[in-house]
């Protein structure tokens, strides 16, 4: 069950308390001014240099990968 004040309670758990409306209201603002396209855009180019840099490493530089990588699993 999401919290109170998250358009996810609003949208799927149908809550229509004060601080849920407030949640929607905020992102339909900043959807409507492109803000969220924007957010989700930059997150998949990161997304796609951080699989670029991935694959350049595990390919010439394997065992610094696997020590990158190990640090992150262990962390």
């Amino acid at each position: 069950m999401a919290e109170h004040g998250t358009r996810s309670r609003y949208t799927y758990e149908l809550c229509r308390c004060t601080e849920c409306v407030f949640a929607n209201a905020t992102y339909l603002r900043r959807y409507r001014a492109g803000d969220v396209n924007r957010e989700r855009e930059e997150a998949r180019r990161q997304s796609e240099l951080n699989t670029a840099c991935a694959l350049y490493l595990r390919v010439n530089h394997p065992r610094v990968y696997k020590r990158i990588k190990q640090r992150i699993e262990n962390a």
